[in-house]
């Protein structure tokens, strides 16, 4: 896997990720869509600011408005009169651009070694406000005064660390700017292309039933099925289903499959989804993870687009959701509580690593019912640790529990949960 450098964003991807996004996006309202994070730009040079560094700034003070992407989504913010000020969905990976009138490229935000910021365990919830105080500029880095890393984003080191990973999406994205190669970013045309990796768990163990609490898992013994997602808007979708994806170039595999595909609502997207068949010795089938490269999407046998392809490894934020059913004096399930820890038994918080949760009760019968919904950065569950049902479910209809969630940057988990 490709990972962007930590220490100087690419300002060519950069650049691309500009031309490709500013226009299509609508200037930021003054509706509260979350955090605030806000600072003001500093007109003076040698200034100092976090530790010993030392900045320059100049070039800043150009500052028109500010790029702001978080996961597949974006928005743009005006500056005025040297002040930013802009809001970003909590439990998301955020990228903060600064451009001039020209929309040509300054820099980025850099805090504690991230080129995103992880808008994750804040300290007041969706509520919080981060206040960078003065900004300056280092070379194509945009430094503030005050880092909020440890304060009002309450993580520690190994959480840094895990976060640099992220900046291989973003690379990636800038890849995809011109799927068809037609000249023209898919952005301008309503065409744009964004990819997801599904991690498919096969059953991770025995739910927990009021006092009788889940089954020990065995993370040694955890099999991962892998899928690709691709996700394109109105004037992409294909008028059959002659679909296929090929590739990578260097190294093409000769197993991959269509495995459904979807219209979505009033004919605004669609998504296929593709795996990696593979037969094993037993006689099962297992999908296989995709190989990262350059990989050839094609629509109705004719529209080729070029995809790059990077996955982030599952295990960097893979969480087990562990859930325990409770019932009310009739029997019938009222809430899910759910115990959160890494592969290595670790407890951690889920909004370190999760932005959207949803649940599936799913019964012999076929039937599902739902509780939250994926992608859904509007209207997220409340509490990803205290789920409480719409409506009452009966214990002995209930077959299994599928918990569904996103990481930072729209990567899929699917959690199998079986009833004792």
């Amino acid at each position: 896997m490709s990972i962007i450098s930590i220490v100087v964003m690419n300002k060519t991807f950069l650049m691309i990720l500009l031309v490709a996004f500013l226009l299509s996006c609508s200037k930021e309202n003054e509706q509260n869509r979350g955090v605030l994070i806000k600072g003001n730009i500093s007109g003076s040079k040698g200034e100092k600011g976090i530790g010993s560094f030392s900045y320059k700034s100049g070039e800043l003070t150009d500052a028109k408005n500010v790029l702001v992407l978080f996961g597949d989504q974006s928005s743009v913010s005006e500056v005025i009169n040297g002040k930013v000020s802009l809001y970003a969905p909590a439990n998301s990976a955020t990228a903060l651009i600064f451009v001039d009138a020209n929309n040509q490229y300054i820099g980025n935000l850099f805090v504690s070694g991230l080129n995103i910021l992880p808008l994750v365990n804040l300290s007041e919830g969706d509520q919080t406000v981060i206040d960078l105080s003065s900004l300056y500029l280092d070379g194509t880095n945009v430094l503030p005064a005050y880092n909020p890393i440890g304060n009002e984003i309450q993580i520690n080191q190994l959480d840094i660390n895990i976060y640099k990973e992220l900046g291989a999406y973003y690379e990636s994205l800038a890849k995809n700017i011109d799927t068809d190669n037609d000249g023209i970013p898919d952005n301008f045309s309503g065409k744009q292309i964004v990819l997801n990796t599904t991690f498919n768990l096969t059953t991770v163990g025995t739910m927990g039933i009021n006092n009788n609490p889940p089954s020990e898992i065995d993370t040694s013994k955890l099999i991962i099925n892998y899928s690709l997602r691709i996700h394109g808007w109105k004037n992409l979708i294909p008028q059959n289903l002659n679909i296929s994806l090929t590739g990578p170039e260097d190294d093409p595999c000769n197993d991959i499959v269509k495995i459904n595909y979807t219209y979505g609502e009033n004919g605004q997207w669609f998504d296929v989804a593709f795996e990696r068949k593979a037969q094993m010795p037993d006689g099962s089938t297992l999908a296989l993870p995709f190989k990262k490269g350059i990989y050839t999407f094609t629509m109705d046998g004719i529209n080729n687009h070029t995809i790059s392809y990077s996955s982030i490894n599952a295990r960097y934020f893979l969480v087990l959701a562990v859930p325990t059913l409770k019932t009310g004096s009739d029997g019938k399930v009222t809430s899910v509580t759910i115990d959160y820890m890494l592969p290595d038994k670790t407890i951690t918080q889920p909004s370190k690593f999760i932005t959207t949760l949803m649940l599936q009760f799913h019964d012999k019968n076929g039937t599902t019912h739902q509780e939250g919904a994926i992608f859904d950065l509007q209207h997220p569950l409340p509490d990803f640790k205290n789920v409480v049902l719409s409506s009452p479910l009966n214990l002995n209809d209930i077959d299994k529990l599928c918990i569904i969630y996103t990481d930072l940057v729209g990567n899929i988990y699917y959690l199998d949960w079986k009833k004792p």
